[in-house]
């Protein structure tokens, strides 16, 4: 049942120097949980909402979280 939960992936910005550091900049939705590994296979073709709007630096993808109560 796990394989098929929705998750959602934040992406933070890890730029020491700026002010937006440790915030989100961006939340990757959509993702089943047994598609996770093709996420991040293919995250270097990341999208410009990836990078942080103050630094412009592209954001680093964290832990994944499960959706509460998407199933399909």
């Amino acid at each position: 049942m796990e394989q098929s939960r929705e998750i959602e992936i934040p992406i933070i910005c890890e730029t020491n120097q700026c002010e937006n550091y440790g915030k989100i900049v961006n939340v990757v939705r959509g993702i089943r949980f047994k598609d996770l590994d093709l996420f991040y296979e293919n995250f270097d073709d990341s999208v410009e909402q990836d990078k942080c709007p103050i630094c412009g630096e592209l954001g680093v993808a964290e832990d994944p979280i499960l959706v509460k109560g998407a199933f399909s």
